[in-house]
């Protein structure tokens, strides 16, 4: 009978010692899934950062390119801004160009189009990451 009673405790500190090491290890396994998600969260965090900051610097490369290629109509000298979809593949060729908002002139609007094309292939973001092949643009070229 004593022998039976020290068998079933140590049974039942040995199945409270299993339990809480149990207990233990989905504990750090918890911390460490979540230490893991707070890292990638600040990874997720610094590449939005980083893609934000490579499409500012597309936008006006791009816009530069625009402006490079772009030929003023005669007698054109107003200040203008136009809108425009640029649908692009990988390699920066220019897909289709649309005025979204006209420059205020079907003459001016056929220029600028002209322009995105003749500066295809637009050049690419310095983060290949930041590439989306549909670009809505505002066109305001400096005078």
């Amino acid at each position: 009978a004593a022998e039976e009673e020290r068998q079933r405790k140590l049974a039942e500190e040995e199945r409270l010692r299993k339990e809480a090491e149990d207990k233990r290890r989905a504990e750090e396994k918890a911390r460490q899934e979540a230490l893991q998600r707070q890292l990638q969260a600040e990874e997720d965090a610094r590449m939005a950062q980083v893609i934000r900051a490579a499409q500012i610097t597309w936008a006006q490369m791009i816009n530069r390119a625009l402006e490079r290629a772009w030929l003023r109509p005669p007698g054109n000298t107003d200040q203008f801004i136009c809108k425009l979809n640029v649908r692009l593949l990988p390699n920066g060729q220019v897909v289709s160009a649309t005025i979204t908002k006209s420059c205020g002139s079907p003459i001016l609007d056929d220029s600028v189009l002209k322009a995105v094309y003749k500066a295809s292939p637009l050049p690419l973001p310095p983060e290949p990451s930041a590439f989306v092949p549909e670009l809505n643009i505002s066109f305001q070229p400096r005078f």
